[in-house]
């Protein structure tokens, strides 16, 4: 038996070893995915418009600014994807579809109760507001209530209360 143990334990941390390789690689391939780094010129230009979007302090901007141009590219480029899926048009087509995660449940409530007028008429344009509306009373009526759907009710809440407390 105290065999057995031992071989099971050896699988395991061999199982461990592969894992992490497996996330060294997908690093390694998640920078080759990246677009190539423009010239300097671009690159400080989109750089310093991050950091004025990101709003930090002088010092911090200051510290950022020494990062090398392979750092601050991916930085440019995780923002860009970042906004991709925050477009009002990115939550309607999460609205029209059948489900939705908490996950994209979250981030909505979150751009519903921080973004600009401007996204915000958008998404009243898309109607949003309308597919927002319909989407919650389909999770109020769901026959099962299971702690996800309870989660997801939860968020929708707090984005009819950030939606009607726009100024």
């Amino acid at each position: 038996m105290p065999e057995e143990k031992t071989e099971k334990k050896t699988r395991k941390s061999r199982k461990t070893g592969d894992g992490e390789k497996k996330k060294r690689k997908t690093r390694k391939t998640g920078q080759a995915a990246l677009p190539s780094i423009p010239p300097d010129n671009e690159l400080d230009r989109l750089y310093e418009q991050l950091l004025l979007n990101l709003g930090v302090g002088e010092d911090q901007k200051n510290a950022m600014r020494m990062m090398d141009k392979t750092q601050k590219w991916t930085m440019i480029c995780q923002s860009k994807e970042e906004l991709l899926t925050t477009t009002p048009q990115h939550f309607i087509e999460i609205l029209k579809s059948t489900g939705i995660t908490l996950k994209n449940a979250e981030k909505l409530r979150v751009a519903l109760v921080h973004e600009n007028m401007a996204w915000l008429q958008k998404f009243i344009d898309l109607d949003g507001v309308k597919l927002f509306f319909t989407k919650f009373k389909q999770l109020l009526e769901s026959p099962s209530k299971t702690e996800v759907v309870l989660e997801l009710i939860t968020e929708f809440v707090l984005s009819a209360k950030g939606l009607l407390n726009v100024k």
